[in-house]
């Protein structure tokens, strides 16, 4: 393994990944997951590597810059780049980023903006050290300076931006992105100034990266689609924070591919159809015969054992396309194509011998139907998934231990009484939700939250756009109850099936197809699955392919 160093620094290894930082393979299992700080998060964790662990925050600096700059050589052609630096910290990570790409052969233009007066001693020490490497002179931005055809390193403003930027902060972002439209390839570093990592509502005006170099984590704010708009492609620097102040620090994560990697559930060589598991899916009515189908299927994808399906009795000649695989239960309607009250002693005996339950695709919102969910589900035992209809038979928040509800976002403002819950209190309140009813909770939209009873929060991001459809939420109530039955916990089956459902859809749409059926969802799943279980990535757009460094 070959090292890196410059001046009084070395980095003997040096690791970056897109979106998450990772360990080499044979370590991956030892890897912990990738915390989301906010800007006070990071900050903490700043001071917990200097204060605790004796770290100089000028070694975490020039880790980052040097990573950042190698990063950025093997992105971009030879040319003109042009490094834009603030005052603050960030400031002084492109100082060293620029330190270093003219150390690899690249004509570098630095450029500080804002007013010295109010640089750190960090930003000033760096500044210095450029001048002094290169041998010339640090000049002040100004907006007459052409940018367009260079490579712009964006370091004007880092993580810890509070309120709107300010001038001349404010014209060198519309500088930057006037460069961006018309072709320039704009790098951000730690993240694009003007993204607000706080968790508040964004900028007006922040910068448009190509790609984003973030240092350490990737920040709060960059898992949402906006963020990840900014950001473009996000590559996480690993720059070798202590992990313990990370994990001490921060309860929310960016649930990635390593992270399904690591709890993807083996295959014993012994194994039969009784120790895979077996899952119940109470699904579907005269309306929605369809939902029970792809319930079922999506069940079958996750590789458990059996797969037991009840609907009412009047549309089983209506289940057109069902696997023959499927077991298949018709329960008395009376011929209405409904779930009638009548029907739990059946259920009953039916769900006694099975592993875990899903309940409610399609399953109607008749009133007998609500009746007949509000008295099976408090009584329906553990490892019970609660999705669409069934959600609304709940509200009183009778559950089963080790439940796991899988509302959309709509539901959920439904099922904590508020009209909506705002994107910013969506976390605060499916967290409060989740603990004071003791269930995991998968909040679903473009970016999917799953909050654990415990107060553990997962974004999960790998959904393409095309899983917005009907269906698709069927597939993934079945999925998760599929991985249930198979043995694992309820936490670790609603974020791996969350994962999984999005991944597999990338699959899904592989060949060119600008949108996708449920059916092509449910046939992906299993291919994903086998990838995960063979450690074969593939790439995730959402989730950038990892970038190794040769030799690592």
């Amino acid at each position: 393994m070959r090292t890196h160093s410059c001046g009084l620094f070395s980095l003997s290894r040096v690791r970056f990944y897109a979106t998450i930082g990772t360990e080499p393979k044979k370590r991956r299992d030892q890897t912990p997951m990738p915390i989301l700080p906010t800007s006070d998060e990071m900050r903490c964790i700043d001071t917990l590597a200097s204060e605790e662990y004796g770290i100089p925050a000028a070694v975490l600096m020039e880790n980052a810059g040097q990573t950042a700059a190698e990063i950025i050589a093997r992105q971009t052609a030879p040319g003109r780049v042009v490094c834009l630096c603030g005052t603050g910290n960030n400031g002084a990570d492109g100082y060293v980023v620029a330190r270093h790409l003219v150390r690899l052969g690249f004509r570098v233009s630095v450029f500080s903006v804002g007013d010295r007066v109010r640089e750190t001693a960090l930003a000033r020490l760096q500044r210095e050290y450029y001048s002094l490497y290169a041998g010339q002179t640090v000049c002040e931005w100004d907006p007459e300076i052409s940018l367009e055809g260079a490579c712009i390193v964006d370091a004007v403003l880092g993580a810890g931006l509070h309120g709107e930027p300010r001038s001349p902060a404010r014209e060198c972002i519309e500088s930057i992105n006037r460069a961006q439209a018309s072709g320039s390839t704009v790098c951000a570093i730690d993240v694009p100034s003007g993204l607000v990592t706080s968790g508040a509502g964004q900028t007006g005006q922040p910068v448009h990266a190509t790609y984003t170099i973030t240092f350490g984590y990737p920040k709060y704010g960059m898992h949402t689609p906006a963020g990840r708009t900014l950001c473009g492609r996000i590559l996480c620097a690993d720059i070798f924070f202590p992990p313990r102040p990370a994990a001490e620090s921060c309860r929310r994560y960016w649930y990635t591919w390593d992270d399904a990697e690591r709890i993807m559930p083996g295959r014993p060589l012994d194994a039969h159809k009784g120790r895979m598991g077996r899952v119940l899916v109470l699904a579907g009515s005269h309306d929605y015969p369809g939902a029970a189908i792809m319930a079922a299927r999506g069940a079958l994808a996750s590789g458990c054992g059996l797969v037991h399906l009840a609907v009412p009795a009047g549309i089983v000649h209506r289940l057109h396309g069902l696997p023959p695989d499927v077991i298949l239960h018709g329960l008395e309607d009376q011929g209405l194509g409904i779930l009638l009250p009548e029907t739990s002693a059946a259920l009953a005996r039916i769900r006694s011998s099975v592993d875990s339950m899903v309940i409610g695709p399609g399953l109607g919102r008749d009133p007998r139907t609500i009746q007949a969910l509000g008295r099976l589900i408090p009584q329906a035992g553990p490892g019970c998934i609660v999705d669409a209809d069934a959600l609304h038979a709940t509200l009183a928040g009778e559950y089963p231990p080790n439940s796991i509800l899988t509302p959309h976002v709509g539901e959920f403002s439904a099922l904590s009484g508020s009209q909506t819950v705002p994107s910013g209190m969506r976390e605060t309140a499916a967290t409060e939700w989740a603990a004071a009813h003791r269930v995991s909770l998968v909040v679903k939209d473009a970016s999917t939250l799953v909050v654990t009873p415990g107060g553990r929060m997962d974004w999960i991001t790998s959904g393409h756009p095309a899983l917005a459809r009907g269906g698709s939420g069927d597939v993934l109530a079945g999925l998760i109850g599929g991985f249930v039955a198979r043995g694992l916990s309820p936490d670790d089956a609603a974020r791996l099936g969350v994962w999984s459902h999005g991944a597999a859809s990338w699959l899904a749409v592989e060949s060119g197809a600008e949108n996708l059926l449920a059916g092509d969802l449910c046939a992906a799943i299993p291919r994903i699955l086998g990838k995960l279980a063979a450690r074969s990535r593939v790439r995730i757009a959402s989730e950038p392919a990892c970038i190794h460094r040769e030799g690592m």
